[in-house]
């Protein structure tokens, strides 16, 4: 009876050290993840509140796995391939899991759909249904958008904290067309609306004749995503409350399928 209790109890404790070293090798990924140029044991140890050598004996065994990468003539430890690798596989799926409410927003809407994602800074689409309508937005997966004059773009910035959108309007904002704005200040205020629940328009801001509406989507843990309908601007106003309420329905089927609602 001893023996059997004793090897439940050992068996207990191993799983719970299993699990300490998994969140502790999730912090390490953490810590790296905030700096991209790199860091040394012991800042990678202190960012994480781990010691040293526990550090040391995660970054290799995650080094091992290709999860992070040291450089010869580099100082610091950085995040792998194997991480890049991964991420793509997380994007493909989230593809596949969206489709279906793209495609549902497109028959409602009968305009041209686009889900994009925010890479470095940069609204890229990586998803698209575009309408069949003879007057119709044409764009094409893998297209990069401007941050600060489309409604995809200003999704993306609702959804960023103040420093990271800060950083990303701080060069000089291009002029596309009378309507772009150019005040960061002014783009940070209307992203901020986005917590009262407000909807992010492109109205002939990138391109003349050209509106848009978008919605950001909260994925924990995961990047930054945004959904958007655009169409030619003579029938956007009054298709507007139409839009909202499709959008709406999309945004919260799309956050419960990856469990943010």
């Amino acid at each position: 009876m001893s023996s059997a209790f004793d090897e439940t109890a050992s068996l207990k404790k191993g799983q719970r050290n299993e699990m300490r070293m998994i969140a502790r090798a999730a912090e390490v990924l953490r810590a790296l993840a905030d700096h991209p140029s790199g860091l040394s044991l012991g800042q990678i140890a202190k960012a994480a509140g781990l010691p040293r050598s526990t550090v040391q004996r995660l970054v290799g065994a995650l080094e091992a796995e290709g999860f992070v990468a040291t450089r010869a003539g580099m100082a610091g430890v950085r995040l792998g391939a194997e991480l890049v690798r991964l991420g793509s596989a997380v994007h493909a799926n989230l593809r596949s899991l969206f489709r279906p409410y793209l495609h549902k927003l497109h028959i409602q809407t009968q305009d041209t759909v686009d889900l994009t994602l925010l890479t470095d800074g940069v609204p890229v689409v990586i998803d698209q249904i575009t309408s069949t309508a003879p007057l119709r937005v044409v764009s094409f997966v893998g297209r990069p958008l401007p941050l600060h004059c489309t409604a995809s773009g200003k999704a993306h910035l609702s959804a960023m904290s103040k420093a990271e959108a800060d950083h990303w309007l701080a060069a000089p904002l291009k002029t596309f067309t009378k309507q772009t704005m150019t005040d960061p200040a002014r783009l940070l205020r209307l992203a901020e609306t986005a917590h009262l629940g407000e909807f992010h328009l492109d109205q002939e801001e990138f391109d003349v004749g050209i509106c848009a509406v978008a919605l950001p989507i909260n994925t924990p843990g995961l990047d930054n995503y945004a959904v958007a309908v655009s169409m030619p601007a003579n029938r956007f106003k009054e298709r507007l409350p139409l839009l909202r309420e499709a959008l709406k329905t999309c945004q919260k089927e799309m956050e419960t399928i990856v469990g943010a609602i």
